[in-house]
């Protein structure tokens, strides 16, 4: 759970950067018809929404983080509890 809380948030970091794609269509035609059709596409794909919607969506992927690995520990000495109570003492310590 945490890794994954930690992929969302580098993925969050990764929307304030523009995406850049390239394409290329290749199509067969009928050669006694058309020509043969190809097609090279470039984009962009340029972040203007920053305040608006990147900043938010990182506060709240930072926000999971932190609750994911406070559930973390919280499993974690659930765990270490029930394995210290569920022990019980080898032998009684002499009384006085």
């Amino acid at each position: 759970m945490v890794e994954r809380q930690k992929l969302q948030v580098d993925l969050a970091h990764k929307d304030f950067y523009p995406d850049f794609n390239v394409q290329y269509m290749w199509q067969r035609t009928d050669p006694t018809q058309f020509r043969a059709y190809y097609m090279l596409t470039f984009g962009v794909r340029v972040p203007i929404y920053r305040g608006r919607k990147q900043r938010p969506e990182l506060a709240q992927a930072e926000a999971e983080l932190s609750r994911s690995h406070s559930e973390s520990e919280v499993q974690s000495q659930r765990v270490a509890f029930d394995c210290v109570a569920n022990t019980k003492p080898l032998r009684r310590p002499p009384s006085c």
